[in-house]
């Protein structure tokens, strides 16, 4: 009887170990959450590396503290969302880091740079380097574009039409290299174009 009784316990208690092993918070379970917050931040361009793993690591803690493994598992994808973002958004209030300077700065710049008045088609030739690619603009009104994205270059006509930069690929199967720019602004070394949100900085090849 006695022997029955300790085998029991035994029982009991390596149950409740499995129990509260399966239902906390592991280091993997962690990594997982802070990885999940690291990827929610990439949309934030203005906030450095630090400033990301600063906000990561906050939400990571207020969401490991609030609920347990249990719980946040058993939330939707929609719950989840946005439980990252009250918790980003929670997280960036208290270390200081403004998440919606992006934005503004873009709308600001945008406003404040934009040159109402035309471009001449000389003020763009030669070439131009920047995040995406090499960009040539010749006299003749031709273009080329090489882009670490393709294996081939793009080449086609290029054009002013105001200040709306268009590129027509003549060249490759899928066109890629056709796009339209708005025309921020230009000076001799730096011409600067608004595709969508999306600013592009053309440095002038020397």
């Amino acid at each position: 009887m006695k022997l029955n009784i300790i085998l029991l316990v035994s029982i009991l208690a390596f149950s409740l170990t499995c129990f509260s092993q399966s239902s906390e918070w592991t280091k993997e379970d962690r990594n997982n959450i802070y990885d999940d917050y690291l990827n929610a931040l990439t949309k934030y361009k203005n906030i450095t590396k630090d400033q990301k793993e600063s906000v990561a690591l906050c939400c990571l803690d207020e969401a490991t503290k609030k609920y347990t493994k249990k719980d946040y598992q058993a939330k939707i994808e929609v719950e989840i969302n946005r439980i990252q973002q009250a918790a980003i958004s929670l997280c960036g209030k208290n270390i200081g880091v403004d998440l919606s300077e992006t934005k503004k700065n873009e709308e600001e710049y945008t406003k404040s740079q934009v040159n109402k008045s035309s471009y001449i088609k000389d003020d763009f030739n030669g070439a131009w380097t920047f995040e995406a690619g090499v960009y040539n603009f010749y006299p003749d009104g031709e273009f080329k574009y090489v882009s670490p994205s393709h294996n081939n270059e793009a080449r086609g006509k290029w054009y002013l039409d105001g200040k709306t930069l268009i590129l027509e690929d003549t060249k490759t199967f899928l066109k890629w290299g056709s796009a339209k720019y708005q025309v921020v602004s230009v000076s001799s070394d730096e011409i600067v174009l608004l595709r969508g949100s999306v600013l592009c900085n053309l440095k002038k090849n020397k």
